[in-house]
């Protein structure tokens, strides 16, 4: 009897089975559309990656946009997958050719030389460019021990492992290190000690130091990330993995303003970033799915931000991050997930998904080719991309700057940049009442490109418009020397007077 009672004797009613069914679909219907809902959009671009290398490295692109020079990348090890076999460590500041030219899909050495200590950060600046010292800059590496060396490319191209000089203030490793935008001489360096350093390599040999601050040390904690304004050349940010960024001042030399982490649990941030032509905004991500855009003239919040209640946030944290140069709108984020996200700087909204792989712990815009990035992965795997889609957003390196076609009647019509500058070489006049700054302009000019031609055809409208057609018709056949012109014109003076 207890093995009966549980088995239910002979077959049940076809209804009963339609009406379990009925009660079911509903509610695997609501769990479908719950499911959407919580799932992210998806709007995939394709990043194809043109060349790659298995290295645990920090790199930084050559910043001269000479065409034999621009494909060069500088790398530095890291400490990830340093060992070998006979537990046994190498570390090496190489010189990369990532040139498209070149058949193979992995990037080329050029030249390497081999460095005592781990690479922690890395820089390519512009520094002696101007003046024909340094033809590719130089190369600048923070190192695991808190010092800076400083290279010059085609020493490193020759194998020769001769420096410039170098930098020791850093009492723990260098976690940052950048160049100034516009006074290339000048390097920012952020250290996991806290502290914030500004060198004036002038004189390689013997750097000057200074620092954008009074006190004892930047950060209570570790800096994480520092960058220079892109157009205010005394404006210095830096951020730290107790969740402040500080705005310094080099005037004054102190921080005129901070942001933290928001919540009451203080994130660490992962990366900072300057917009490239609004000198007054700045991002900053976190060790969490936030992403904040600051506008700070408007202090005390953020004007962007983008956290996990945007359903195509990264569920963990946002590991790097980067700003388009060439096309401002475009925020790149890298996330725990192993995603590339593009986000609309100028509200936030997700643009598209980008497959770059990962887990990345950096992330560069090439800075002179547009729609050039490269990539380090956790994983230990160096790649170059290209990409041209954002989803609905058209980069800009894709507009047409200008243009121009003919018309009628000697017509050219043409369109450009509003701000261009004039035919003599002087610089345009800045946008009047109503005008907006790189704004498109359409001109229509008349040219002319046959002047006899011109001069022959404004003398036949004056004479016809002067005289009736068949006085003008004899008036050109007593003129004409040629005997057959004179008929044609005689006949065509018959037609008129035919004609009435």
């Amino acid at each position: 009897q207890g093995v009966t009672r549980g088995v239910t004797r002979g077959p049940q009613p076809v209804g009963s089975h339609r009406r379990q069914l009925q009660h079911q679909r509903p509610a695997a219907a609501s769990q479908q559309q719950q499911q959407q809902q919580q799932a992210p959009p998806q709007h995939s671009s394709y990043a194809a990656p043109v060349k790659s290398l298995k290295r645990s490295s920090t790199v930084a692109w050559c910043p001269s946009s000479r065409p034999e020079h621009s494909a060069l990348l500088a790398s530095g090890t890291t400490d990830a997958g340093t060992i070998d076999a006979n537990w046994s460590s190498h570390y090496h500041l190489e010189i990369l050719s990532t040139s498209f030219a070149e058949p193979s899909p992995e990037m080329r050495s050029v030249g390497r030389i081999e460095v005592p200590q781990s690479f922690s950060s890395i820089a390519w600046g512009k520094v002696g460019m101007a003046e024909g010292k340094h033809a590719a800059g130089i190369i600048a590496g923070g190192l695991s021990d808190g010092s800076i060396g400083l290279w010059n490319p085609f020493e490193i191209a020759g194998n020769k492992p001769h420096s410039l000089g170098h930098c020791n203030s850093h009492n723990a490793a260098v976690s940052g290190l950048e160049f100034h935008p516009s006074k290339h001489n000048l390097l920012a360096s952020a250290g996991a000690d806290g502290d914030v350093f500004i060198w004036d390599l002038t004189n390689t040999s013997k750097p000057s130091l200074s620092k954008p601050h009074k006190a004892t040390k930047a950060h209570a904690m570790g800096v994480t990330a520092i960058a220079w304004n892109k157009a205010v050349p005394f404006i210095l940010a830096s951020s730290s993995e107790q969740g402040v960024t500080n705005i310094w001042d080099l005037r004054y030399k102190r921080a005129i303003l901070n942001m933290k982490s928001p919540g009451q649990y203080r994130l660490a941030t992962t990366g900072l970033c300057w917009h490239p032509t609004e000198s007054v905004q700045i991002a900053v991500s976190y060790k969490g799915p936030v992403v904040e855009i600051w506008d700070l003239r408007k202090k005390g919040f953020p004007t962007v931000k983008i956290d996990n209640t945007n359903m195509a946030m990264h569920p963990g944290s946002v590991e790097t991050m980067a700003w388009c140069p060439h096309e401002p709108r475009v925020l790149l984020t890298s996330g725990d997930d192993r995603r590339g996200v593009c986000w609309d700087a100028k509200d936030g909204s997700y643009l598209c998904d980008l497959a770059l792989g990962g887990p990345l712990n950096e992330l560069q815009w090439h800075p002179s080719r547009p729609s050039i990035l490269s990539t380090c992965s956790y994983d230990g795997d160096l790649t170059v991309h290209t990409c041209h889609d954002f989803g609905p957003l058209a980069p800009s390196w894709l507009k047409r700057p200008r243009g121009v076609s003919f018309g009628f009647g000697g017509r050219l019509l043409s369109f450009g940049a509003a701000d261009a500058p004039s035919k003599d070489g002087k610089a345009a006049t800045p946008p009047g009442p109503g005008q907006v700054k790189g704004t498109t302009s359409v001109k229509v000019q008349r040219t002319v490109t046959e002047p006899e031609f011109v001069k022959h055809a404004k003398a036949l409208v004056h004479e016809v418009r002067s005289f009736p057609p068949r006085e003008f018709c004899e008036k050109r056949a007593s003129e004409s020397s040629c005997a057959a012109e004179k008929e044609t014109w005689r006949l065509m003076s018959a037609l008129f007077e035919q004609g009435g």
